[in-house]
């Protein structure tokens, strides 16, 4: 909550130290200065938002530095402005990717350009799957197949969609990019042919797939995952099955401050038309809140995100019509992180 600078200068940054954006902040910017290739990165985690950064090293790969364990970083891509998850960095870095063997899956790409302008929609399919083939590493070619298939007139059968897949699962396990890229395709291809109970089952199987293959899961694709058990409740009518999703969720993912807040947010979203239910959704939060991520820590970050979460609560008790309760918390909050602010001058 302090701004110690005039000018925000390198030195005065250098001078007065700074929190996590002005180390990043300063971090990047030197390196860029210095001609290596850098990326502002920010995420949330258990200690609330934070920042940190991006390199290129001298062995040509990027790593990353200042995360202490945020896996859910994103960065504005120079190119296009669009937020992009950190681990796209390495795509750039990846030999598979680029070079002669991109060069080739341009080729086919351009290929399939033509056989599209010669109404050729079978041997344009072909030359893009060819493109996948040459560069796998590349959303290039995966992109414009997925496109294609999922014309009307390419009358895609629901098999070729599973196989289709199954195989981005299969060999990017760790590429966040192409999981959520599988998750789009089952939502609008997959989904609407097949049977409610199959699709609850086949979500449910990647959401552990997720847990146990990306390090301990992505916040982001964890809590998106999650929706989307709800939503396949929805389409059928189960209020009472996404009430049990969410309670039992906000359980298993309480320790992880972030997810918590998201399934909270979300839980309201299906909830907020229902006064009762929203007065059911807050206590059931403040429950899980008290028992797992409300902590005696002096660390002042933690205990703001902790309020954060603590006033989100309350929002959905005065929402419910209890504001006696929403009161009470609001200013149990705001005490809370008058005591971490003073414990920070005390320790200056």
């Amino acid at each position: 909550g302090k701004d110690p600078y005039t000018n925000y200068t390198f030195q005065e940054i250098l001078d007065e130290g700074g929190i996590c954006m002005d180390q990043a902040y300063f971090a990047v910017n030197t390196a860029k200065c210095n001609g290596i290739p850098s990326a502002y990165v920010t995420g949330d985690g258990n200690r609330g938002p934070h920042a940190w950064v991006n390199l290129l090293t001298t062995d040509e790969t990027w790593q990353s530095y200042g995360g202490y364990g945020y896996n859910t970083g994103h960065f504005s891509h120079p190119h296009n402005c669009k937020s992009k998850h950190e681990s796209t960095l390495l795509q750039g870095m990846d030999k598979r990717v680029n070079g002669a063997r991109l060069d080739i899956s341009l080729d086919y790409l351009s290929l399939a350009d033509l056989f599209e302008e010669m109404q050729k929609p079978d041997c344009a399919r072909v030359m893009l799957e060819a493109a996948t083939q040459a560069t796998p590493g590349s959303p290039l070619g995966w992109e414009r197949l997925i496109a294609l298939m999922g014309r009307p007139e390419s009358g895609t059968k629901l098999e070729e969609w599973d196989e289709l897949v199954a195989m981005i699962k299969r060999k990017f396990r760790s590429r966040p990019d192409y999981l959520a890229m599988a998750a789009r395709v089952e939502d609008e291809y997959i989904f609407p042919m097949r049977d409610a109970s199959t699709n609850k089952r086949h979500v449910a199987r990647d959401l552990k797939k997720l847990e146990k293959e990306t390090d301990e899961g992505r916040s982001d694709l964890t809590s998106a995952a999650i929706k989307r058990q709800a939503d396949l409740l929805m389409e059928n009518g189960d209020k009472a099955g996404v009430a049990a999703l969410y309670r039992k969720s906000m359980k298993d993912y309480a320790r992880r401050a972030e997810v918590f807040e998201a399934l909270m947010g979300q839980y309201y979203e299906y909830v907020s038309q229902d006064q009762e239910a929203v007065l059911q959704l807050a206590k059931e939060a403040e429950s899980s809140y008290n028992r797992y991520i409300r902590t005696k820590s002096g660390d002042y970050f933690k205990v703001k995100k902790e309020a954060a979460i603590q006033r989100r609560i309350a929002g959905y008790y005065e929402k419910g019509g209890n504001g006696k309760k929403a009161d009470s918390l609001r200013k149990d909050a705001e005490k809370r992180e008058k005591n971490s602010k003073k414990g920070i001058r005390e320790e200056n």
